[in-house]
């Protein structure tokens, strides 16, 4: 082994080393919304920052065993590596396109790919892992036109590369939309975001010489799992106060909280802390925990983040028993209808896949299950539960709202709920702090025609716009599910269909029939019905369903809201694209309604 050697990233990109990912390694999976924005948060801090401006992004190790043509084999740090680049990607996209300055986008190609030293060619400073081996060295090349083919043609194949742009896109678009943010246009803030990132953030570079050494090196780390170097620390502190709590065994309970969080555990020891103090980035994250540690002393700290863990585990287990058994287990009312709801919004959450809000959720359920249980309202927790679905359904999964725009807002209030003496009053404050965010009609309706069939992403908010209206006011048993969350984390579609009423066959013989997709030309209906109207015209669907009795295949049961529709256009002799345009901006209207102004739980 060398000796470990302090780089800056502009240091290790611009070397003669060209990086492999070895075959054994596993695929590029980091997200946009997970540690990219931690990435983000962390240059943000560094940039602002008037004292510590340097950001360390760990240690990398390289097999140098076989460095022939200056390749090395990237051990441990492909993630990373893999991600600077594509944000470097981004970067140069963002002085091309936004800044039109090519000088900065060629110093930025710069770093993406260089020259080889033998052939004289260009070559990428990375060949990445087999899972985005085709689609990474096209966006690396600098003629790139900034678009994402489904296949791409190597001769005389034509390959798809559908999944292997579901793992580089999104943290391309996330990264462009970051530095949107961070330097607004402003060619002095984006070369003060580059600075950041080539010289000012660093890794400890240590080479690998033995190829067994190398593969030993692989393994322990990669059984440690991704982000575990907090938690490591955390529990090396932890067995360190060993002797200080004999009553408590390190050990078991730390086998404990780390079954409750999984592969996660990163994530949840950040909720734990945002739970209780606030904001904190990822990068003082260990330092605030320790302190807190030591403010609350070992023992108590290590049950608050045992209970913590039990939340986290229940919050995201796929069993639809296993959070209402934990709030009851800690006094919660034993009632099945309120139970249902809780369990139901949170899985809304869930399906919409926002994470910022699981912190404030904690601090608002012990802040609920500290008042007197004589006073409690069930009504009133549930209430809340449903303001922070609504918010979410409105703002990000139709008007495509960034996620973080409440995050100061959530962490602010997990600490006051988490502190406070009288949760109706917090409860209050924070209502009239979320509500006045919520985006307004207009931005709703214009965004829900883009909601569509077509994106497979978008059929499970079909299904709960359908869900939410069908069933505004209605509880437990008399609920109709045309969605059920704990089905769809579980791959199953469960007993409704979506149904085109005009069909989706006509999309074949126009040039543009996108808007044969949207919500206006959609129900959601029983399996059975969906067979039975096949690809019947409209007039024939309509009335099959308000005389099932006429057909030989007859229609057992027809819900009443499909027989309203039914009945409401039984007069149409086709449905157009003006009749689905008009019924896509009603919708959108009932459906805005029924999230903004009817979230209360009666």
């Amino acid at each position: 082994m060398r000796d470990p050697n302090k780089l800056s990233v502009e240091v290790l990109l611009r070397s003669d080393e060209q990086f492999i990912v070895p075959k054994y390694q596993r695929g590029y999976d980091w997200k946009g919304n997970a540690q990219v924005k931690d990435l983000f948060m962390d240059f943000e801090a560094c940039m602002a920052s008037s004292h510590n401006d340097e950001l360390f992004l760990g240690t990398m190790i390289f097999d140098v065993s076989e460095e022939k043509e200056n390749r090395v084999y990237v051990i441990d740090g492909q993630q990373r590596i893999t991600t600077l680049l594509i944000v470097l990607v981004a970067c140069r996209t963002y002085a091309r396109r936004v800044l039109n300055n090519e000088q900065l986008a060629l110093a930025t190609q710069n770093a993406i790919t260089s020259t080889d030293p033998l052939l004289e060619e260009q070559r990428v400073q990375l060949i990445p892992s087999d899972t985005i081996q085709d689609v990474f060295p096209r966006i690396c090349d600098y003629e790139w036109d900034e678009k994402f083919p489904d296949a791409i043609q190597f001769g005389k194949i034509k390959r798809s590369v559908k999944r292997q742009n579901s793992r580089v896109k999104p943290i391309y678009n996330y990264a462009l939309d970051e530095i949107e943010r961070l330097c607004k246009g402003d060619a002095s803030e984006f070369k003060k975001l580059l600075r950041q990132i080539y010289k000012k953030s660093y890794v400890i570079k240590i080479d690998i010489e033995e190829r067994s050494e190398a593969f030993e090196i692989f393994e322990r780390t990669n059984a440690r799992g991704k982000g575990l170097e907090i938690a490591d620390l955390l529990k090396n502190f932890l067995f360190s106060k060993n002797n200080e709590v004999d009553e408590i065994d390190i050990e078991e309970v730390w086998k404990e909280i780390s079954e409750n969080a999984g592969s996660s555990i990163l994530r949840m020891l950040k909720y734990f802390r945002i739970s209780r103090r606030g904001k904190v980035t990822t990068r003082d994250l260990y330092r605030h925990i320790r302190e807190y540690a030591h403010e609350t002393g070992t023992i108590e700290f290590v049950e608050q983040l045992r209970e913590f863990s039990s939340f986290f585990g229940a919050y995201e287990s796929q069993n639809r028993t296993t959070f209402p058994d934990w709030l009851t287990e800690r006094g919660f009312k034993k009632d099945a209808i309120y139970l249902e709801e809780a369990s139901r919004a949170l899985g809304a959450l869930k399906t919409f896949r926002i994470t910022q809000s699981v912190p404030l959720i904690y601090s608002i359920t012990l802040a609920f299950l500290r008042e007197d249980p004589l006073k409690r309202k069930p009504k009133t927790f549930l209430t809340l539960l449903r303001l922070i679905e609504s918010y979410h359904f409105i703002n990000n999964k139709i008007c495509n709202r960034i996620g973080n725009e409440v995050e100061n807002l959530y962490s602010d209030f997990s600490a006051k709920f988490f502190d406070t003496t009288d949760f109706s009053q917090t409860m209050g404050e924070f209502k009239a702090k979320l509500e006045p965010n919520m985006a307004k009609e207009p931005e709703f309706v214009a965004s829900f025609s883009n909601v569509l069939y077509s994106n497979q992403t978008d059929r499970s908010v079909i299904r709960y716009v359908f869900d939410s209206m069908v069933n505004r006011g209605v509880k437990g048993g008399q609920r109709i599910y045309l969605i059920d969350h704990f089905e769809l984390s579980n791959n199953i579609r469960g007993s409704y269909d979506i149904e085109h009423l005009s069909s989706q066959s006509a999309a074949k013989d126009l040039d543009d029939a996108e808007y044969i997709h949207e919500m206006g030309n959609l129900l959601v209906i029983p399996k059975q019905i969906n067979g039975i109207l096949g690809n019947d015209n409209f007039t024939t669907k309509m009335d099959k369903l308000i005389n099932p009795s006429k057909y030989d295949n007859n229609i057992k049961h027809v819900d009443d809201f499909i027989l309203q529709f039914a009945k409401a256009n039984s007069s149409k002799t086709e449905w157009s694209e003006k009749d689905i345009k008009n019924r896509t901006k009603e919708l959108a209207k009932q459906s805005y309604d029924t999230a903004r102004n009817h979230f209360t739980y009666k």
